[in-house]
């Protein structure tokens, strides 16, 4: 399934599959959690059949755009508790590079560029976190806790 555009606070639907979504379908893999061992695949899985997973409905709530003015990132969360998505997007096509989803992640509520990596925060009940996402495909991440 191709990834979808992503308009405004338009809500969307993804297959619910932790990792980095990537324009054609492939996906690279989530393992473990924010809380624990967390780290991407490295190779993309070739995309499963949407019948067979189902969706998730996500639903924008920031977005921030780069000073370029060629991408932007937008994030927010989705219909199930915990659920939190990331997505650059470029800015003259509305499509994604890639859209990050994490069923534990929770709503992610900032995203800034820097300039060598991309930055986030999702913010859970006890946690917050800071996410760090460099430019390489899939992006590596690192992830730091705080109280909330």
């Amino acid at each position: 399934m191709p990834l979808p555009r992503i308009l405004g606070a338009a809500e969307f639907r993804l297959p619910p599959v932790d990792g980095f979504h990537l324009p054609d379908g492939r996906i690279f893999a989530l393992h473990g959690c924010p809380d624990g061992d967390f780290r991407v695949a490295a190779q993309a899985s070739p995309p499963a059949p949407a019948d067979d997973i189902g969706f998730a409905t996500l639903y924008p709530s920031f977005e921030t755009r780069h000073p370029d003015g060629h991408e932007a990132l937008v994030g927010g969360d989705g219909a199930w508790e915990g659920e939190g998505f990331l997505a650059l997007i470029d800015l003259a096509t509305q499509t994604p590079t890639w859209i990050f989803y994490c069923v534990t992640a929770e709503i992610f509520i900032s995203g800034a560029f820097e300039p060598h990596c991309i930055q986030a925060v999702s913010l859970g009940d006890v946690y917050r976190y800071h996410w760090s996402f460099d430019r390489t495909l899939p992006p590596t991440i690192r992830i730091e806790r705080s109280r909330a």
